[in-house]
């Protein structure tokens, strides 16, 4: 399988050769690592393109998500200065507003006074307004960028024909760039526009204070999505991201869900679908407690799936109840802080097997049962500058599937997860061991090779509740007998 087939594989809930990785690098993290400059990786659709395939490349990722749209390829008319500053560089724009370009994080845009961006006044707007679709805090914080640059007042952005065709030029740029990776596109979800409409504590208060006005507001925003759909179904991606970041409970209840989330999200999973596409959603954090309304949207993936403390899934949980009916892109861990706070773990300077860890202990309960998962973090944080890079980001995250994740036939007609060596997987007789049947919890087989894990400090040297089996001394252990090994730290 090349690594477009293990990703499709995968979401179809069948048995890739091993599970496959895709990971959201955060975009400090191209500043920081890449030649190309940020103004251009985050501006020029096909500088951005190139960055993403690059990085999936030294990462070994399966798959990669362009994540900004697609700018004209004249963006620099709208640039009247570019200067250094302690800031690290800032843009001035033709419509007077101000961008930072920080060395290391997302860019920051603000008025002349650097102020907040303008929110629209949900006490004071008109739902049917046009202008409503160009409010700066919006734009910024959706099309990531300071304007809507050429596009005409009078356009209908619920209508494809009014878009430009550079919308779609980074997705287009990066399937021709990796036609044999798995390329997503992403829009964000009706409710996403909503907040950054309003603002947060604006949008918040109005679901409860004038939720009609948000209603129909969620209305044309849905109108939008389903138009931006459609633009990037014709460039061929292989799956579509409904960002959702804002619909979890750490902001919004189930009775809220309910209602202002899954009507809007539901008309986008369904614009999806028409193109013959999966769709699956992100939603941060706490989403334990809605995951079956979520299945309600018809949507078919849910990224991430945050174990505590940063959410409320348990992954066997998750993988038991829902994992015939979702695929999962789940995260194998991010969180973890130091006493100063910083993130650690992940980063250059912590642990060095903590990553390899963390992923080993995310993959063993989700593959155990029917279908294969995706695998990854949804989003790595770009590197402090205090250790000169996140190694362990895509290297380990990578590694932990090739040595311990991909399926082999288990015994009778289910299939197993085996574990073994990335140059053992890469033998040619391994597509012989391939299978379409089902992978089963109870007849899981999880096999180390126990040799090269004793040389890795994975497995203590002498026999752990398994057993040798010829040459290849393989150690099996039955997951059910022991949810989660010693060994998967």
């Amino acid at each position: 399988m090349n690594a477009r087939e293990r990703m499709a594989a995968a979401m179809r809930h069948e048995i890739p050769d091993r599970v496959p990785v895709m990971c959201q690098l955060a975009l400090g993290h191209y500043f920081l690592h890449a030649e190309a400059a940020p103004a251009d990786i985050w501006f020029d659709s096909r500088v951005f393109a190139e960055v993403l395939e690059e990085f999936r490349r030294r990462y070994r990722f399966d798959g990669l998500l362009v994540n900004l749209p697609g700018r004209p390829e004249n963006w620099r008319d709208w640039v009247v200065a570019h200067e250094a500053d302690e800031f690290g560089e800032t843009m001035t724009w033709t419509c007077g507003l101000k961008t930072r370009v920080p060395a290391d994080d997302n860019l920051q845009t603000f008025p002349p006074d650097c102020t907040w961006l303008p929110r629209a006044d949900l006490e004071k707007l008109d739902p049917g307004d046009d202008g409503l679709l160009r409010v700066p805090g919006l734009v910024w914080n959706t099309w990531h960028a300071p304007c809507l640059w050429d596009i005409p007042d009078t356009a209908d952005l619920a209508d494809p024909a009014d878009y430009p065709a550079w919308f779609t030029r980074a997705l287009r740029a990066a399937r021709q760039l990796s036609p044999e990776a798995s390329v997503h596109a992403e829009v964000f979800s009706p409710f996403t526009h909503l907040m950054e409409l309003l603002g947060y504590e604006q949008a918040m208060t109005g679901l409860i204070d004038a939720p009609e006005v948000c209603t129909r507001l969620l209305d044309r925003f849905t109108a939008v999505v389903c138009a931006q759909v459609d633009l990037y179904a014709d460039c061929r991606p292989d799956a579509v991201l409904i960002s959702s970041a804002f619909a979890g409970a750490g902001f919004i209840s189930r009775e809220m869900y309910r209602r202002f989330v899954l009507p809007a999200e539901t008309r986008v999973v369904r614009a999806v679908h028409r193109h013959g596409l999966p769709a699956y959603v992100h939603t941060c954090g706490a989403i334990g407690d809605r995951m079956e309304l979520m299945a309600e949207s018809g949507v078919d993936g849910i990224d991430t799936l945050d174990p505590p403390p940063l959410g409320t899934v348990d992954l066997a949980w998750a993988k038991e109840r829902f994992g015939q009916r979702f695929f999962f892109q789940g995260q194998p861990g991010c969180g973890q802080r130091d006493a100063a706070g910083r993130r650690r773990g992940l980063r250059a300077g912590g642990d060095p097997e903590a990553p390899d860890r963390q992923a080993r202990r995310r993959l063993h309960p989700l593959v155990g049962l029917f279908g294969g998962p995706e695998s990854g973090p949804a989003a790595a944080a770009a590197d402090d500058g205090a250790g000169g890079g996140v190694r362990p980001v895509g290297v380990a995250d990578a590694d932990a599937p090739e040595d311990h994740a991909w399926y082999e036939p288990g015994n009778g007609t289910h299939g197993g997860l085996r574990s073994v060596g990335a140059a053992h997987r890469r033998r040619e007789n391994v597509r012989d061991r391939q299978r379409d049947a089902p992978c089963s919890f109870e007849q899981l087989e999880i096999r180390t090779r126990r040799r090269a894990s004793i040389r890795k400090g994975r497995l203590p040297a002498g026999p752990v509740g398994g057993e040798v089996r010829g040459p290849t001394e393989t150690w099996v252990m039955k997951a059910r007998e022991d949810p989660c090994p010693s060994w998967c730290g």
